[in-house]
């Protein structure tokens, strides 16, 4: 039994190739698309913080879709979301990405809005948003 746990511990550790690239705690490197088919839970996430948005920006928004997001893994996990959003008095629709914080499930609190940046363009890439 030693025997198996020390030639373990010999083992070489895998080639830095060999992992994801991700970072403990750094933001996924891809951002992923919001579909019909993917993304739902991301889709519901933003739906429960746009409220918060409306009251900041003190606007009724008449067009609200997500389209696309990164996360965080911390204690909880981060989302990083680009929005779609047109106000009632909007000629066109403009972007706004979205800092939303969703916590363990064990405390049984849901996701809250940390942050936003207006004026966003489509091609925009999701960065961080604020302080971390």
């Amino acid at each position: 039994m030693l025997l198996v746990v020390l030639v373990g511990l010999l083992a070489p550790l895998p080639a830095a190739s060999q992992h994801t690239g991700r970072i403990v705690g750094g933001l996924s490197p891809e951002a992923k698309e919001i579909t019909e088919t993917s993304g739902s839970e991301v889709r519901e996430i933003a739906n429960e913080v746009r409220g918060t948005l409306e009251a900041a920006l003190m606007v009724t928004l008449t067009e609200f879709e997500p389209l696309e997001y990164k996360t965080q893994v911390v204690a909880g996990t981060n989302y990083l979301i680009k929005v779609r959003v047109k106000a009632e008095n909007d000629s066109e629709p403009s972007y706004v990405h979205l800092k939303v914080f969703v916590p363990l499930p064990y405390t049984n609190e849901g996701p809250s809005l940390v942050n936003f940046e207006t004026d966003k363009a489509v091609d925009d890439e999701i960065t961080f948003i604020g302080h971390w």
